[in-house]
């Protein structure tokens, strides 16, 4: 199972993210949240229901934040990850 796992996700690294745990007031009913749940929180553009990102945290061998996508998603994950301020402010 790990093995079909690991040939159908990949990682990207998260850049300008330094602290997962950093809270964003999203105003409203949703209040604080940190950024660790929205990005876990974010769905897919085609399936709401289906997580955009499996799971979210610093590289084993580095400092890095990286993000564990499915292959199929990973052209829309790296838009999210490019833009992320902008998605975050709207």
């Amino acid at each position: 199972m790990q093995k079909q796992f690991l040939g159908a996700h990949t990682s990207a690294i998260i850049h300008g993210v330094t602290d997962l745990d950093h809270a964003v007031d999203l105003g409203g009913a949703v209040g604080v949240k940190s950024l660790r749940e929205i990005l876990l929180g974010m769905k897919t553009k085609e399936q709401q229901f289906w997580p955009l990102f499996i799971a979210i945290d610093y590289g084993t061998f580095s400092d890095k934040i990286c993000a564990v996508v499915h292959l199929d998603l990973i052209a829309e994950a790296t838009t999210v990850l490019s833009y992320l301020l902008v998605y975050l402010h709207a």
